[in-house]
């Protein structure tokens, strides 16, 4: 079972709008790689971070770990060049619009 999990952990590609718990596994000035599957990372840009503007007032290394762990959404996969970018942004602005109703 162990063996056929992590095959199909390291062929299976993630979709446009699939919601994945991603680890960080590297923070840069402009944002963060995040790992998604043993096989595929993708970019947490600054901007898809938060809904507060307040992150980008200090550096980003102040508040976020390599090894922490978010959840994101598949915003873009560029099939030509396996790039895939991912929001956290989004996921916060939809958990605001429930609490409201």
């Amino acid at each position: 079972r162990e063996a056929a999990s992590l095959i199909k952990d390291v062929v299976s590609e993630v979709c446009v709008g699939e919601e994945v718990e991603a680890e960080i596994s590297e923070v840069k000035d402009f944002g963060a790689v995040v790992r998604l599957s043993r096989a595929q990372e993708a970019l947490l840009h600054i901007s898809e971070l938060s809904l507060s503007s307040s992150l980008l007032s200090r550096p980003l290394r102040e508040s976020l770990l390599e090894g922490m762990r978010v959840r994101v959404r598949v915003l873009q996969v560029d099939k030509s060049t396996g790039q895939v970018r991912v929001s956290r942004r989004v996921i916060l602005e939809r958990e605001r619009e429930k609490e409201k109703e």
